[in-house]
């Protein structure tokens, strides 16, 4: 598959085991579109989702992103992550329901 229609998974790996990963990330019209960004438990707080992110983001800029945009919730640990890499809350949503 051509480089410049791929959509690369970004992975981390400690003694031949995958213990996170960050993607799979692409770009269009400029911005930025990862899919996810996850690091296994007993991982977490080393600063291998830090790592991951920051290598997207490279990737991504490297790929012709000029901005990332993401949507998180309040409750998801990953929020202070993305706040402290420089993201900024932009919108705040909200989740509606209506039983049937």
């Amino acid at each position: 598959q051509n480089a410049t229609h791929s959509n690369p998974l970004l992975v981390g790996v400690s003694d031949g085991k995958v213990i996170g990963f960050a993607g799979p990330i692409s770009v269009k019209d400029r911005r930025g579109v990862f899919h996810g960004i996850s690091v296994l438990a007993p991982y977490q707080g080393h600063k291998v989702g830090k790592v991951l992110f920051n290598l997207m983001c490279h990737h991504l800029k490297e790929m012709g992103a000029t901005y990332i945009t993401l949507f998180t919730g309040d409750d998801n640990p990953a929020r202070f992550l993305y706040l402290n890499t420089g993201f900024v809350k932009k919108h705040t949503f909200m989740m509606l329901k209506k039983e049937l």
